[in-house]
């Protein structure tokens, strides 16, 4: 009994509220959001270590875990986390969603050999064994006998029972009649893990807060795709508590009807709070689908098609959805206030400019916050190599990984206002822009690098 109160160490001993405290605190205070750790950091090895201590850190170590550790980012690991949500721990007496409450993840078992690229790793350093070969990218694609011997979501290492022995089949129970090829060149076509992956949505649909959604999903067809996109999209709609919503390559695209104009899913989240979105048509059908979302105070579109007229689209939809609160002819705005910004490339960045005169009559009181905010700098060497598709979708990944993406845009955001004159000025309309590359002029550059 004793054992389980204290742990010695020589002539020391520690109660164990002491050592709950230091668990507790592996993870650091953050002003916003928390990251979402990969397995290869540091502070998610030692908090699986901990798992296997004792059982008295067991339960605090694998929460902290379930909170901050759900990071799917390849099938295998999608397969034995499956595994793990649907078994009760013999310690706890529970299953997970049940033991630890609200969690975030992180998903990305889907994706190609070799994908964008994320800058992610300078917070997770690598822990491939051996050296690896200059150049070379970790593409995610392990075979699935290698990597399920590993130790993440283990059964063992997570459910506490200690020397237990390891699945270590390359195939889950109950999705057999699926395919079982290897999808390198069309990872979405891969059948049994969107059935996988669709079961872990709806089980995890009670306390999943927040999603990072990072797979190529506008790959699939609804003419050709049905049977992919139909699993995909009832997984999706499951998750009723999601607060936030992150997806790096779409507009989380999952539609199973060409003949007709699908809703969004995140339609059926009446908790939605935030979205961030890749690529999106930002205009009427999809401003009533976020209308539709009652709590939704901040949208985040990076690299979006839309029409000039953001303000005067956005107040013709909420008044269409919410007609019962429209008064007048609806063409004022009486919505509650909802922040917009539109991030792109320095030189692609949006000129509301010319609408402000028409959306001071559509918003007098200013409650459609409209910004823009330029994902890198101008003269970023870098992200002119990467290309403007991959460099955006780094940056919406990497920062929705660290937990800043919705800081980012706050602190970085230009919004868009009347410009102030004063008595006797005279309006500038010098639109040249000259940075601090060297001095030089790109206010007309049209070169093919951007």
């Amino acid at each position: 009994m004793e054992a389980e109160h204290t742990i010695a160490d020589g002539n020391t001993r520690l109660p164990i509220e002491i050592i709950l405290l230091i668990v507790e605190n592996l993870i650091p205070p953050y002003d916003g959001s928390r990251p979402i750790l990969p397995a290869s950091h540091p502070i998610t090895k030692t908090l699986l270590s901990l798992t296997r201590v004792c059982k008295a850190t067991h339960p605090t170590a694998s929460k902290l875990i379930w909170q901050n550790c759900l990071y799917i980012d390849r099938k295998s690991k999608l397969r034995r986390f499956r595994r793990y949500i649907s078994q009760k721990s013999p310690i706890t007496g529970r299953s997970p969603y049940e033991a630890y409450g609200s969690a975030k993840l992180y998903l990305s078992p889907l994706h190609y050999k070799f994908d964008t690229a994320s800058t992610y790793g300078a917070i997770a350093p690598s822990v491939r064994r051996g050296k690896e070969k200059p150049g070379r990218m970790s593409d995610g694609s392990d075979s699935d006998m290698e990597t399920d011997q590993s130790d993440e979501w283990a059964d063992g290492s997570q459910t506490g029972g200690h020397g237990a022995p390891r699945s270590r089949s390359p195939v889950d129970d109950g999705y057999s009649e699926y395919s079982t090829h290897n999808w390198r060149d069309a990872p979405m076509q891969d059948l049994r893990t969107i059935h996988i992956l669709k079961d872990v949505l709806i089980t995890l649909a009670p306390v999943l807060k927040t999603i990072i959604v990072d797979m190529p999903l506008r790959d699939l067809s609804p003419t050709q795709n049905g049977d992919i996109l139909e699993p995909l999209r009832q997984g999706f709609e499951a998750l009723v508590n999601i607060e936030e919503l992150i997806s790096v390559k779409d507009e989380l695209y999952v539609d199973t009807d060409t003949e007709v104009i699908q809703p969004h899913v995140f339609i059926k989240w009446p908790k939605l709070r935030r979205l961030c979105l890749y690529n999106v048509m930002a205009a009427d059908t999809f401003f009533e689908d976020m209308a539709s979302c009652p709590q939704l105070d901040t949208a985040v579109f990076v690299r979006p098609d839309l029409a000039d007229d953001v303000k005067g689209e956005w107040a013709a939809a909420w008044a269409k959805i919410n007609r019962q609160d429209t008064k007048d002819d609806g063409l004022v705005y009486q919505g509650p206030k909802i922040s917009m910004a539109f991030c792109d490339w320095p030189p692609y960045l949006y000129d509301f400019s010319s609408k402000i005169p028409h959306w001071q009559e559509v918003d007098p009181d200013n409650k459609i916050i409209v910004s823009t905010v330029a994902t890198h700098q101008r003269y970023d060497r870098r992200s002119r190599r990467r290309g403007p598709i991959a460099s955006c979708q780094d940056w919406i990944r990497d920062h929705a990984l660290r937990g800043t993406i919705w800081s980012e845009v706050e602190t970085k955001c230009q919004p868009v206002t009347p410009p102030i004159m004063f008595e006797g000025q005279v309006e500038d309309d010098d639109d040249e822009w000259v940075d601090d590359d060297d001095g030089e002029d790109w206010s007309d550059d049209n070169s093919d690098l951007w």
